[in-house]
């Protein structure tokens, strides 16, 4: 008995062989500034990450002719939720916040003439306030999350393990935004 013929098996190749594509890369996010004071559009702002302050004040129009654009280092790096102020001429310009990125003082402590901005200020640069450590930082976020914005300095003591004397210890280095 004979087998029946098989049918010939026909390949299709591809003309061009698929080649692995690039993984995505993550793309840093958007952040969000505040840009006040002597510029043309004062208002929020949604910016590329790694802006820097001279991009905010072009978002918001420029300086006006009043401004004293001298008093900021417009080369510095923004962070998100940050505010930046062009004070008019004259007048005393807000301090800028304290990033992760700076806090080069004393441990413990911020650098030498910078401020904590309470409000926005994440876990790392709460931490370079004396007396305030990863568990304590985590609580002020908490309870901000959880309140929102700080109305005073004074409201810190109502944050688990703040105390009189540790409020008294950070109260001239912290400042609402």
């Amino acid at each position: 008995m004979q087998k029946p013929a098989a049918a010939p098996l026909a390949l299709e190749v591809p003309a061009v062989l698929p080649t692995e594509t690039a993984a995505p890369t993550a793309t840093p996010a958007p952040m969000v500034v505040f840009v006040s004071g002597a510029v043309q559009n004062p208002g929020v702002y949604t910016l590329p990450a790694e802006s820097r302050v001279v991009d905010a004040l072009a978002a918001a129009g420029g300086p006006t002719e009043d401004a004293a654009a001298e008093s900021l280092n417009q080369a510095t790096r923004l962070s998100d939720g940050m505010q930046v102020h062009l004070p008019e001429q004259g007048s005393a310009p807000l301090p800028m916040p304290l990033s992760p990125a700076s806090a080069s003082g004393s441990a413990g402590a911020p650098a030498s003439g910078t401020l904590v901005y309470l409000n926005s200020a994440d876990a790392t640069t709460l931490e370079t306030l004396p007396g305030v450590g990863p568990a304590l930082a985590a609580r002020i976020i908490e309870y901000r999350s959880a309140n929102g914005p700080f109305t005073s300095v004074e409201q810190l003591s109502e944050v688990k393990g703040i105390g009189d004397r540790l409020l008294e210890k950070i109260r001239e280095q912290v400042v609402l935004n």
